[in-house]
């Protein structure tokens, strides 16, 4: 697929669409909690590669946003956003699947700020009936940026049960 999208919108707004979002679909980027609105400019493709067992997802957007202050009007810094996403997902064995993912970003903000994000993710999950299933994931985020409070690292190891009412 691919498509071009134009809209005013916040960062809730776009909050919001990712939480609801369907699966397979390239996530919108949000930097901050504000009320904010933007002029957002989105070319997205989205590659899926299905086989017996498992499905490849090759993801890519492009986002240019011009930026207004709702209370002052005045105009905000330009930002470019350009992200990449790769998601393999595959039938161990009938209950139990495994996934990795990779996903990168890069941000550009006029003005001279370059924050550039790297995600890997992997999850086993074990689907115990068609109701209940348990997830055991790992995520490393990496952030590196040419302001150095906005650099971090982090590493999140967890497990999740899922039961559908």
């Amino acid at each position: 697929t691919l498509s071009y999208d134009q809209e005013v919108t916040t960062d809730r707004d776009e909050d919001i669409r990712n939480i609801t979002g369907t699966p397979g679909s390239p996530t919108s980027p949000t930097q901050t909690n504000s009320t904010d609105s933007f002029l957002q400019k989105t070319v997205a493709t989205t590659t899926t590669y299905s086989y017996d067992r498992g499905k490849i997802i090759f993801l890519a957007r492009m986002d240019d946003r011009e930026t207004e202050n709702q209370f002052s009007f005045t105009a905000r810094p330009q930002e470019q956003l350009i992200e990449y996403r790769a998601d393999w997902q595959h039938l161990l064995t009938r209950r139990t699947t495994l996934s990795l993912g990779l996903f990168q970003r890069n941000r550009e903000v006029t003005r001279g700020r370059d924050d550039k994000d790297l995600v890997i993710s992997t999850a086993l999950k074990y689907e115990i009936n068609a109701t209940i299933s348990g997830n055991f994931y790992l995520n490393n985020n990496q952030r590196d940026s040419n302001i150095s409070s906005e650099e971090y690292r982090s590493t999140t190891i967890g497990l999740a049960l899922n039961v559908i009412f």
